[in-house]
């Protein structure tokens, strides 16, 4: 039942109190309002503000029952206010854009990656183009010296199939620059990994023949034959490297490899454009392999240190394997922790610098005697040291 709203005219000696309108309880509405005196100037009808307009940017916050009634709250960063959707609430922008504070839309993330013009990057990379020219005068001087003992102690065909990884290893060093492609993906979290695995084994099995020949071949004379038979060195590295292309194949279908876009957690306006960070966790595991080499590769160099000069090469190996073991660790532990392009650069360096010391230290040493030492080269030479080996042990 309707109530009437009746205003009281004190100015009035008859009829004093006129309805102006009805009042419904269920809606909560006046109707009917008609014949309304004002108290203001010219009888006109007063503006009721409990509270001013908000500025762009900012959103209502109801204050008590009355709908005019609010405060006016700034849009935090990360979200902006349409007022033509909702006055009341911000609404937060895409994934890819970005908003400072009291904004009336989003703007497009800045997307940041390793670039060409960066000074260190291009210093990196000419690091790598210098590794990669001087791999190939490797290759070239053991090729032209192939049948002598220098060569042959070495690893022999072997060492070309170190050198043949090293140089594929080296030619995909652009993929960590610019702007990251699936393929590019691709050739960082694979085949940069199956390269190392391939030259650590090469270089673990290497140390392992040396020792064995000189310290267990006559107490094993029957499996040192069936080693030399069945090819025994290249068995090892084909083992090795199914298990790792196995390894990398079940990575790659559990986290897969792609570009991805995150927020720099330091400046939220910035998008990290980098390899799929998840598959920093399966990185680990792809390098548990490698590591457990160098481990192995490490160990019976150390055994073999009191072995013939011309065959003891446990400082190189030991300087190879100790780099890579506490270089791949180190950005493990730094994956794990940061994220941005700081990263990617990291590695970068961290392969290229793992390149140079298998390039360097292990191949280094040998190309020198080759060059500049030649006495020492020849099969005279090397007998005197085996016999003078064996004397001493006797």
């Amino acid at each position: 039942m309707p109530l009437e709203v009746i205003q009281w005219h004190w100015n009035r000696s008859q009829n004093p109190f006129q309805t102006i309108a009805s009042y419904h309880p269920e809606q909560r509405q006046l109707k009917d309002v008609r014949g309304v005196s004002w108290h203001t100037p010219d009888g006109m009808v007063p503006v009721s503000t409990c509270s001013k307009d908000c500025q762009p940017g900012q959103k209502k916050k109801s204050v008590g029952i009355h709908p005019c009634c609010f405060e006016c709250l700034d849009c935090p960063p990360g979200t902006f206010l349409n007022k033509t959707e909702d006055e009341f609430d911000c609404q937060p922008c895409p994934s890819n854009e970005w908003s400072h504070g009291r904004d009336t839309s989003c703007f497009k993330r800045r997307l940041t990656f390793l670039q060409w013009h960066n000074s260190l990057t291009i210093f990196v990379v000419l690091l790598a183009a210098l590794g990669f020219l001087g791999t190939l005068a490797i290759l070239a001087i053991f090729w032209r010296h192939l049948q002598t003992p220098m060569v042959r102690s070495a690893g022999g065909p072997m060492c070309f199939l170190i050198l043949a990884s090293l140089l594929v290893a080296y030619l995909m060093v652009p993929a960590y620059v610019g702007p990251p492609t699936p393929a590019t993906c691709l050739c960082r979290q694979t085949f940069f990994t199956l390269c190392f695995t391939i030259c650590n084994s090469c270089i673990a099995v290497r140390s392992f023949q040396i020792v064995y020949v000189f310290k267990m071949a006559r107490r094993l004379p029957r499996a040192y034959g069936y080693w030399v038979r069945y090819h025994g060195p290249y068995v090892f590295v084909a083992a090795i490297t199914a298990l790792k292309v196995a390894m990398v194949t079940t990575n790659q279908v559990i986290t897969a490899t792609g570009p991805t876009a995150r927020a720099d957690p330091g400046d939220p306006k910035i998008m990290i454009l980098s390899c799929n960070p998840d598959y920093s966790k399966g990185l680990l595991v792809n390098t548990s392999l490698d590591l457990l080499l160098s481990v192995v590769g490490f160990s019976f160099a150390y055994m073999g240190k009191e072995l013939p000069t011309n065959y003891n090469e446990a400082k190189f190996i030991t300087f190879c394997m100790t780099f890579y073991f506490t270089s791949s660790i180190s950005l493990c532990t730094f994956m794990s922790v940061y994220e941005g392009v700081l990263v990617t650069f990291l590695d970068l360096l961290v392969t290229v610098l793992n390149l140079l010391g298998i390039s360097l230290g292990y191949f280094g040493p040998k190309c020198y005697l080759i060059l500049f030492h030649p006495e020492r080269n020849t099969p005279a030479y090397f007998s005197n040291a085996i016999q003078g080996y064996t004397m001493g042990r006797d």
